[in-house]
């Protein structure tokens, strides 16, 4: 079965709009060039147009999918992420030794 695809156009985005020196990223995915035109004027970095770029859309689950733009996250989100692991993993077990929802927030309470 060949997936159904269609064409559309990102408007880029940059995280430094004074210097540029930021992250690229997608503001919007537009089906038409001139939707994609009129979001992307003077979005940019110093006011400038936004970059458009064509890309291929495809069907999949209900959905129209196409590239994304990941977060790197920061040093702080680095920091905090075995943390948030660390705390998922002990209500698991938690929950896996019967304790109820409301147990385990009472435990969690400062």
């Amino acid at each position: 079965m060949t997936p159904r695809t269609k064409n559309a156009f990102i408007v880029i985005g940059n995280t430094d709009l004074t210097e540029g020196k930021g992250q690229r990223f997608p503001t919007a995915i537009c089906e038409l060039k001139a939707t994609a035109r009129r979001i992307a004027k003077h979005g940019y970095v110093q006011g400038t147009d936004c970059p458009i770029q064509d890309v291929i859309l495809t069907w999949k689950d209900g959905y129209w999918w196409g590239p994304v733009w990941v977060n790197p996250g920061t040093k702080a989100d680095q920091y905090e992420e075995p943390i948030i692991t660390a705390q998922e993993t002990a209500i698991a077990k938690a929950k896996a030794l019967g304790l109820t929802d409301e147990e385990v927030l009472a435990i969690m309470a400062k």
